[in-house]
């Protein structure tokens, strides 16, 4: 019953995409590619050519204006040929250049535009297209309004990276000269929206006015492939109160329909970042953004900026919870780089049982380093599917809440940015195992940059030093409730994961997590983590301790093993079975477990 549903809803979804039970058909009106599109993407060229034939002829106008020479524009017109469309039915738009805007009002040029039936706007500079297109006052230029007329009369608009982004009514552009190795996500998130005209050595982002042929949104193009573009979507759409920002990626297209809908085209992914009930808090130590919303998809699925609701591609099915292919994930290091934001989304949350995900963008001058944190996060209206469309394996994601919060880190050498209380700690062994376990991250300094070796350790400060030092697979399905630490802090992954591995206990769902831990108690601890990283059991030999008829007596075997393993010691006054355990000890433990050789 359950397939005769599944290809009943195929058929459904094919026969709506056609316009076979529609009362009037819509038809694709703008074709919006992230750049990038490759001969092979035989989606994204038949839309064109479909959609360019209008009352029994074909004629393709392309505009070069973008550029500053014809190269992508006649590689374009080579491909649409390649694909069938004669020569003589592709036209090549004179204005480029400095004559672009004296040409947007030339009668020849206009009549030329007019008798298309499909323009297409190829890459390069957005602001030349604008500024070609659209007088000094905003208003429309005679060419702006002939390309309307070809789309008012049935015809197709497509436009390739620079030539997508100028199709919404607002346009994303570079404040100051853009250059290949400025992160523009950083730069909006650091010095926010230039208002205003643009500015040649100003730094941030230009929202400027686009075309506005798209009414559900602002385009963002190279979107996985290019630097940090997911910041500074996410500040524009929320900065300029526009409900949708669509991220698209290259060989990848948004098919909008006449009534507004749009479909996704080709090999990659489009992120639509909706602003409602967002916020941006700037100041001057960096910007915070939260409650953004996050919807990923792919070929075939759809959605509608008027209701907000995405429509997944029948032939992907829901990743049903505890069904996942991956069982935990770890932070992304380069969260702006190519790529990055989709595996998130994907392998680090829609088929994995986490949760949320972490991932960081830093960029640093000489010792000092600053970014952003970004964290993404499942909510209860969160859906995953995968499924085979086409022949490809796709995948969506929708709803997923996302803040970006700035941090601050030195890339000091460690010898320099040791604990304040640990610099002056003379050479010798106990310098060397503290020294190893806090640059590798097991034991930090708390806020006033202090170690404390000698204060107590907490059972939260252990768990979370448990957790560090050994690989642990989150439990599939429902963890363990723990009432008393926070499920979505740092500390309640690390407390669930460590009484999920058996390695500490809830009594009665409770962890008490601030609570110091005594030293017969640790010593079954830092058994079970020794024999699980050695797999190997430690031996429990009774041996001579001063106070060992003090040792409770469901420790002893543990305390044995540990005192014995050199994982607990005993001093002139004897084991303390009772006395709480320090973190220098932890330290000196967790040193010799992993066995580190100095």
């Amino acid at each position: 019953m359950r397939q005769i549903r599944i290809h009943l809803a195929v058929a459904l979804y094919l026969l709506v995409a056609a316009g076979l039970v529609c009362a009037e058909e819509a038809r694709t009106s703008l074709i919006i590619a992230g750049g990038g599109i490759l001969p092979t993407n035989t989606a994204i060229f038949d839309r064109l050519i479909a959609g360019a034939k209008v009352g029994g002829r074909t004629r393709i106008g392309i505009l070069p204006t973008a550029s500053a020479t014809t190269e992508a524009a006649l590689r374009f017109a080579g491909r649409l040929v390649d694909r069938g469309v004669p020569a003589e039915q592709i036209l090549l738009i004179d204005m480029i250049g400095e004559n672009a805007a004296r040409q947007a009002e030339n009668p020849a040029v206009l009549e030329q535009i007019r008798n298309c039936t499909a323009i297409v706007f190829s890459g390069g500079d957005q602001r030349r297209i604008t500024r070609a297109l659209l007088k000094p006052d905003g208003s429309a230029s005679a060419a702006l309004e002939a390309i309307r007329d070809v789309a008012a009369r049935g015809g197709v608009l497509l436009g390739s990276s620079a030539g997508a982004a100028v199709f919404g009514e607002a346009m994303i552009s570079v404040s100051g000269l853009p250059i290949d190795s400025l992160d523009e996500g950083m730069d909006a998130l650091d010095f926010g929206l230039a208002r205003g005209s643009q500015q040649p050595a100003r730094r941030g982002l230009l929202v400027a006015r686009g075309l506005g042929f798209f009414r559900g949104g602002i385009v963002d193009q190279h979107f996985s492939e290019y630097r940090g573009r997911l910041g500074r979507l996410a500040r524009a759409v929320i900065e300029e109160q526009i409900r949708f920002g669509f991220g698209v990626d290259e060989n990848t297209a948004l098919a909008v329909s006449t009534d507004g809908t749009v479909e996704v085209l080709g090999a990659g992914h489009v992120t639509v970042v909706d602003s409602t009930g967002a916020s941006c808090r700037d100041g001057p130590l960096g910007c915070a953004l939260a409650g953004i919303r996050l919807t990923c998809l792919q070929h075939g699925d759809r959605f509608d900026p008027k209701t907000g609701l995405a429509t997944v591609h029948p032939a992907k099915q829901r990743i049903e919870p505890g069904q996942e292919e991956h069982n935990g994930n770890f932070l992304i290091p380069d969260i702006a780089g190519e790529g990055a934001v989709v595996h998130a989304l994907f392998s680090g949350l829609a088929n994995n049982t986490s949760s949320r995900q972490l991932g960081i963008t830093l960029k640093h001058h000489q010792a000092y380093a600053h970014g952003y944190r970004f964290t993404f996060l499942k909510s209860d209206q969160t859906r995953s599917f995968e499924g085979i469309v086409d022949g490809i394996g796709s995948g969506a994601v929708t709803n997923v809440v996302l803040s970006i919060e700035p941090v601050a880190l030195s890339l000091r050498p460690p010898e320099s940015a040791l604990p304040v209380d640990l610099r002056d700690l003379p050479q010798g062994p106990v310098r060397t195992v503290v020294e190893a376990i806090w640059f590798r991250g097991i034991m930090l300094a708390d806020r006033q940059d202090r170690f404390r070796p000698e204060a107590a350790v907490t059972r939260g400060e252990l768990a979370s030093a448990i957790r560090q030092t050994i690989h642990l697979q989150p439990a599939r399905g429902t963890g363990p409730a723990i009432a008393d630490v926070d499920s979505a802090s740092s500390e309640g992954e690390d407390v669930a994961l460590v009484v999920a591995a058996g390695l500490m206990i809830a009594e009665q769902g409770l962890f008490r997590p601030g609570h110091p831990i005594a030293r017969q108690e640790a010593a079954t601890i830092l058994v079970r983590l020794a024999e699980r990283y050695r797999s190997v059991e430690l031996p429990a030999t009774p041996g001579t301790l001063e106070d060992g008829a003090a040792i409770s007596p469901e420790y002893r075997r543990a305390v044995f093993a540990a005192h014995r393993a050199s994982l607990l010691k005993q001093d002139a006054k004897g084991i303390r079975p009772q006395a709480n355990l320090t973190r220098e000890e932890v330290a000196e433990a967790l040193y010799r477990i992993v066995g580190f050789p100095w």
